[in-house]
């Protein structure tokens, strides 16, 4: 196998990666939604649950830190790229990383003038 195709092969497993993170970043969320919503319509006490509504909060905390680390292993792979001898190959999903510019009107606030 080419390095460039170890690269390629080692990016498309990180995009999985952060995938199947993500999917379970927005289940977790569902799941605590749905479990809250329900206990509300249904007037179940607060108390009713609390420790498994305890352990996905946690559990979420840790996901969002899963996250974290993982963009944390695009600089490392970008070092293994470099250190393959791969520092050409260009590597991504197509995705935009940069915020969305805001459509409109912007306000601005007004800068205060010296007194």
């Amino acid at each position: 196998m080419k390095r460039t195709e170890i690269v390629h092969a080692g990016a498309a497993r990180l995009v999985q990666t952060e995938a199947a993170i993500e999917t379970a970043i927005c289940e977790t969320a569902d799941l605590i939604s749905y479990l809250g919503r329900t206990r509300m319509e249904q007037k179940i006490a607060l108390e009713v649950g609390e420790g498994a509504m305890k352990n996905l909060v946690a559990t979420l905390t840790s996901l969002s830190e899963a996250r974290s680390s993982i963009l944390l292993v695009h600089e490392n792979l970008n070092t293994v790229k470099s250190q393959l001898g791969c520092a050409t190959v260009a590597l991504g999903t197509g995705e935009n990383k940069s915020p969305p510019k805001p459509k409109g009107l912007l306000v601005v606030p007004e800068k205060e003038q010296a007194a």
